[in-house]
């Protein structure tokens, strides 16, 4: 991928290595928004998942609820 000059335009290699790094699926890496990410502590707290609307496309996104064991 790195070698793609197509794929280093659109940042692809960028984008995989945050879903491999922390663990994310592709739907929650695009939903991360900056206040979600703290670059001090070097944290993100992913929140909430793109989701495709039949008919509407891409773009919503559904927040996750909180997990039961959370605190």
């Amino acid at each position: 991928m790195n070698e793609d000059s197509g794929s280093r335009r659109r940042d692809l290699p960028d984008l995989v290595f945050f879903m491999l790094a922390n663990g994310v699926r592709i739907g929650e890496a695009l939903a991360v928004v900056r206040p979600e990410v703290d670059l001090d502590s070097g944290t993100v707290e992913v929140t909430s998942t793109l989701i495709r609307v039949k008919g509407e496309g891409c773009g919503g996104s559904k927040r996750r609820p909180a997990a039961a064991n959370a605190s």
